[in-house]
């Protein structure tokens, strides 16, 4: 899932379409995984994209739930701090969230992505390495 993820004070646009598609409202991440919840099959994923600061409004609206949660930071160097997270979890599952190791989209110079992201782009591995 792609949801809306920008607050309203980070891209204001008076457009009310582009606005509805960026701008993320109060109990939108819970709204999103209560329909995901209806529409997944029991032991089904579910992944979802957001900014890091989003993180706890994600953990609250998948509890009880999707379980088995694993977090994923993405950052653009690795010296620089994470632009976005995905959050991947199962339909009915109980386990505790686990942090898996960060992807790096760049290396420390130069502009071409990281040897992973190299490979998770051309559909040689995995994002959450499975």
């Amino acid at each position: 899932m792609n949801p809306p993820f920008n607050a309203a004070v980070d891209r204001a646009t008076p457009d009310p379409l582009r606005k509805a598609a960026h701008v993320s409202e109060d109990g939108l991440f819970d709204s999103w995984i209560r329909s995901a919840a209806a529409v997944v099959r029991p032991g089904g994923g579910l992944a979802v994209i957001a900014r890091p600061q989003q993180l706890g409004a994600i953990l609250d609206a998948i509890a009880g739930r999707f379980g088995d949660a694993e977090m994923l930071a993405v950052h653009p160097r690795p010296e620089a701090a994470a632009i976005r997270i995905v959050v991947r979890a199962a339909l009915g599952a109980r386990g505790k969230l686990s942090i898996r190791p960060p992807l790096m989209l760049h290396a420390y110079s130069g502009n071409g992505p990281s040897e992973r992201a190299e490979l998770i782009n051309n559909g040689l591995a995995s994002l959450f390495g499975d």
